[in-house]
């Protein structure tokens, strides 16, 4: 059957879920799926949300329009919701979606063009809401990786697909070739009052190689934000690493 031809991966997204004013718990997941049994050619690859009003009952809010969206992140910003996605398409730039229905629904807003995302594919990040818009931390990439050109689309899907295959076929977790990750380098705090304007300055963190991270309000606004984050001298996750930043940055006006 048609059913019985596919093989799917299902993933809450690393870091943090949100609670809208009207109290939803909107949790930032992603899903992949296979098609024509295990070795298909044919995966999706899309970022959704979970939905709950009362803690207890979970269901599935709406998905991305783009495809090949992977772990994205939310935040509650300026009255509506905005899910920030890695897309492993080669792009180099985060995608985005804003919904104005507490997550039933996403509206593609494309990509982020001044919020690159580590090529071949991307990395996780994070945002945080705070008060005059919301804060993103992530690895803005190695630039030695910005040069693979017309070969970026051809290796992260013979890599990508190999790690699917095994993780899929229960051989246990598989890492990707040092390629793979190389290019997650330069982690950075950066500011947006919207979610999608993101022409601020950034603040760099750690200036290495640098990957997953997650930012969180210390004691309330006039303590400033953690970020923890792995990151190293060699490889991004080399050991996991703490930076407090202070209030006054960015926008000490608010």
């Amino acid at each position: 059957s048609a059913r019985g031809a596919q093989k799917a991966i299902f993933s809450t997204t690393p870091g943090r879920a949100v609670q809208t004013e009207g109290g939803r718990l909107v949790f930032p997941c992603n899903h992949v799926r296979t098609f024509g049994g295990l070795l298909g050619s044919r995966f999706e690859l899309r970022s959704h949300t979970v939905l709950s009003d009362d803690g207890e009952h979970f269901r599935k809010g709406g998905a991305s329009p783009a495809a090949e969206t992977n772990e994205s992140t939310v935040a509650s910003v300026g009255g509506r919701l905005i899910l920030n996605m890695r897309q492993v398409s080669g792009h180099g730039l985060r995608r985005l979606a804003a919904s104005a229905d507490g997550g039933e629904s996403w509206q593609d807003e494309g990509h982020a063009e001044q919020l690159s995302d580590p090529l071949p594919a991307g990395c996780h990040a994070c945002l945080l809401a705070v008060p005059g818009g919301v804060l993103y931390s992530g690895p803005a990439g190695k630039a030695s990786a910005l040069g693979l050109g017309g070969s970026v689309a051809r290796f992260w899907r013979e890599e990508l697909y190999s790690l699917l295959r095994k993780k899929l076929s229960g051989r246990g977790h598989a890492k990707g070739s040092s390629a793979f990750w190389e290019g997650r380098h330069t982690l950075q705090l950066r500011f947006s009052p919207d979610g999608l304007d993101w022409a601020a300055p950034p603040l760099t963190i750690h200036a290495g190689p640098a990957a997953y991270s997650c930012a969180e309000a210390l004691g309330g606004a006039a303590s400033g934000v953690g970020v923890l984050f792995e990151a190293g001298e060699s490889r991004p996750d080399e050991t996991i690493r703490f930076c407090r930043v202070p209030p006054s940055w960015p926008c000490a006006e608010n």
